[in-house]
């Protein structure tokens, strides 16, 4: 993760793309919001919780 200014840009070792996301408690743009969701699409990432 990296800062810049009030924004942190996210990236994972794997992934080409970056996410850059405001701070903590701050409303997400709907940009970013269809960034994350491609990502989580593309690369197949479960985020919810699997009680199995």
């Amino acid at each position: 993760m990296r800062e810049e200014g009030s924004h942190k840009i996210f990236t994972k070792d794997g992934i080409i793309e970056r996410i850059n996301l405001q701070s903590e408690g701050s409303k997400a743009k709907g940009y970013q919001v269809r960034q994350i969701r491609k990502i989580l699409t593309t690369y197949k990432f479960n985020i919810w919780k699997n009680d199995e």
